[in-house]
C-alpha cells in the first residue's frame, strides 16, 4: 500500500471522458483524486464485482470486454447476468480486431 501510494504521488490523472468503475465501491468515478484513493483502496479491499457490473449495465454498458490471457472475467460476467455479452482477447492490440 505505503509503495504504491508513493508511486501515485508522481502520476498526474487526468479527469476521464469515461467514468472509471472500480472494484472497492462499485460506483463510477470521475475525480482524479476519488480514482487514485481506490486504486490504493483496491489492494486492501474486498471485490465488489456484482455491484460493479450491475453499475456499469445501468450506465449503458452493453458488452464486457476482457484483456489479457484466461476467460475468468468472462465467466463472472456471464454468471453475473446470463444476458450480458462478453468477450476477450489476449493482447491489448487485439483489442482493434473485436471493436472494428
Amino acid at each position: 500500500v505505503e509503495e504504491l501510494s508513493q508511486a501515485l504521488e508522481s502520476v498526474s490523472i487526468s479527469s476521464p471522458e469515461f467514468p472509471v468503475y472500480t472494484n472497492v465501491s462499485g460506483e463510477p468515478l470521475f475525480d482524479p483524486e476519488k480514482i487514485k484513493h481506490s486504486l490504493i483502496k483496491q489492494l486492501t479491499s474486498p471485490v465488489r464485482w456484482y455491484p460493479s457490473m450491475l453499475n456499469m449495465a445501468d450506465a449503458g454498458a452493453a458488452e464486457f470486454i476482457e484483456i489479457g490471457p484466461g476467460k475468468v472475467l468472462q465467466g463472472l460476467t456471464k454468471r453475473t447476468n446470463k444476458k450480458f455479452r462478453s468477450s476477450g482477447v489476449d493482447r491489448l492490440e487485439d483489442l482493434g480486431l473485436i471493436l472494428n
